[in-house]
């Protein structure tokens, strides 16, 4: 409630959480298909992370409106180390989960966002 009591009425707040949907998700799956290990190479697992519902909830509790969340664009950089065919693998992975959350969140009019990371953007009333 920090971000709320330094906010001016009006003011714009930026969030980017893990999405609670599909971290626990690809987790399961890769448990059931015994694949703990190869999918822990490439993902990134969170301990903690929200549903655009919570999300929503929780900043509408607060004071918080105009809640809009969408799929975060993936992060850049080398987050698969230096060999040269786990970037080649971890790039190709991260263009195909942005492909399909960009189609399902098109298609779904923002209803199914299933990125690896959400964008929160709220105004305080």
């Amino acid at each position: 409630n920090k971000a709320g009591f330094l906010l001016r009425p009006g003011g714009l707040i930026f969030l980017r959480f893990p999405n609670g949907i599909l971290h626990p998700t690809l987790f399961k799956m890769s448990e059931k298909v015994r694949a703990e290990n190869f999918i822990h190479r490439f993902l990134v697992f969170h301990e903690y992370s929200f549903t655009p519902k919570f999300i929503s909830k929780l900043l509408s509790d607060r004071g918080f409106s105009k809640i809009v969340i969408r799929n975060s664009p993936l992060v850049k950089g080398h987050v698969y180390g230096s060999n040269p065919a786990k970037k080649r693998f971890g790039n190709f992975l991260n263009h195909m989960i942005w492909s399909i959350a960009s189609t399902l969140d098109f298609c779904s009019r923002g209803r199914i966002l299933i990125g690896p990371s959400l964008e929160v953007f709220a105004r305080k009333l």
